[in-house]
């Protein structure tokens, strides 16, 4: 599933020994398109959902959602003059984004903004929200203003809001500064519907 270079592995196997003797292994998060996070550990998961790959000297645990966005992916160790580090070549992150076959019909700027929109939550957003199992899907761009909704665990959140407005709103303003706003349509309580109320008016 996912391959570590001698270099890597030796790399690890001395931050393990020279810092935190009693760490067992190493936990590998996917948080996005060329974006990941590495954490050591004391204990080895022995239930749970979590993979376990076996290494010399250390093991490696990746959470199932992280381990779908990283089939194939290899790690590496680089060190040069200028730059140390570990180096992780992932096909996913290369990987370009599929587009939707049901794209409201729209024209200039509102489809220039759905198509850039579309590709970030493809890439970044969806598999970081992933974790907790939910999903953001693109409704509408209108005049400007996205119209996003929140669906598996993400729908009837406490934190939804915090979600969108400290993590979604903060990448798609980023990513793509002609959004003008972005709104959530979600029915996170019965009877509250604020995209289409505001369209029926």
């Amino acid at each position: 599933m996912i391959t570590i270079s001698e270099t890597a592995q030796e790399k690890i196997r001395e931050i393990i020994e020279t810092r935190r003797p009693d760490v067992k292994g190493l936990r590998l998060g996917y948080e996005g398109k060329s974006r990941y996070a590495m954490s050591l550990v004391d204990e080895i998961p022995d239930d749970g959902d979590d993979i376990v790959v076996p290494f010399q000297g250390f093991d490696l645990v990746i959470d199932p959602q992280s381990a779908a966005m990283m089939e194939g992916a290899s790690i590496d160790y680089i060190e040069t003059p200028t730059e140390s580090g570990f180096k992780i070549d992932n096909p996913a992150d290369n990987k370009p984004p599929t587009p939707r076959p049901d794209t409201p019909p729209m024209e200039g700027t509102d489809r220039e903004i759905w198509e850039r929109v579309e590709a970030l939550l493809e890439s970044d957003i969806n598999p970081s929200v992933a974790a907790h199992g939910g999903v953001v899907s693109l409704i509408d761009v209108k005049e400007g203003v996205v119209y996003v909704e929140m669906g598996g665990g993400c729908q009837g959140c406490g934190m939804a809001n915090v979600t969108l407005k400290q993590g979604i709103e903060r990448l798609v303003r980023a990513e793509v500064p002609e959004v003008v706003e972005i709104l959530d349509v979600t029915e996170h309580a019965e009877g509250r519907n604020p995209y289409y109320a505001a369209a029926a008016k």
